[in-house]
């Protein structure tokens, strides 16, 4: 238990300074910020963006390609939704899943208020706006929107955003899966890492998409693929700009 309990008490401290952060940034809106997102016919593919540099673009405009260091690509696609993001983008994520090796899942809690908490080895915690129940390896955390449940190397986190949203990491030893969705009146806005300290058969590492878009499309949506060893924030950060260039903020 107690290195369950370490590892969610850990991301509990840093989701949280994360969301603290994340409100900040919020209430500094841009005001040039667009009131929704652009409708696309064609995407706007630049030779550069950041640290991608351009290797093809479809004639059509609905595709287009880029490469950066440390073997990592970027494909930029405008997909239709046909009124239903989530299926519009349920290809693209089973594309991805079959590239890199998925974090075990927790069993199921218990249809009750929490873990029991009899014996030498078991827990009951219950303070204004927390709780946390541990029973041997396993533990459950809840801090107000933030939801942890912990097993052994296993880990799943959950925050609830204020301003809508969701956001939710699926942990174990050796692979990840982080998930944020913040749709909105304005339209769709998700994204979606994949991430493996082994890598797979083909070389790759990481995995991902951006998305964004009106809600009856097309999303401007950005899928990465990464073999590199080192770090691949500027790829996220680039691709999302290239997203943002296309559907808007």
């Amino acid at each position: 238990m107690l290195r369950t309990f370490a590892l969610a008490s850990v991301a509990l401290i840093a989701l949280g300074l994360t969301a603290c952060d994340r409100e900040v940034r919020i209430a500094k809106k841009d005001p040039a910020e667009p009131t929704e997102f652009r409708t696309l016919e064609r995407l706007d593919c630049p030779e550069t963006q950041g640290d991608l540099r351009r290797l093809s673009a479809a004639a059509d405009g609905k595709t287009c390609s880029y490469a950066a260091k440390d073997q990592a690509e970027v494909e930029l696609r405008l997909v239709a939704t046909s009124g239903d993001e989530s299926a519009a983008l349920a290809p693209i994520e089973t594309e991805l899943r079959a590239l890199i090796p998925q974090p075990a899942t927790l069993k199921a809690p218990a249809p009750d208020s929490g873990l029991h908490v009899e014996g030498d080895d078991k827990s009951h915690i219950r303070l204004p706006g927390l709780s946390i129940d541990s029973d041997g390896d396993r533990a459950q955390i809840h801090v107000g929107g933030i939801h942890i449940d912990g097993e052994h190397d296993r880990a799943n986190i959950s925050i609830s955003q204020k301003r809508g949203g969701e956001f939710n990491i699926q942990a174990d030893d050796g692979n990840a899966t982080i998930r944020q969705t913040r749709d909105n009146e304005r339209g769709v806005r998700r994204s979606v890492i994949f991430a493996t300290e082994t890598p797979t058969a083909a070389g790759f590492r990481v995995a991902g998409y951006e998305a964004r878009g009106p809600k009856a499309g097309p999303l401007v949506v950005a899928v990465v693929r990464s073999k590199g060893k080192g770090d691949t924030d500027y790829v996220f950060k680039d691709m999302k700009s290239l997203v943002a260039r296309n559907a808007g903020r």
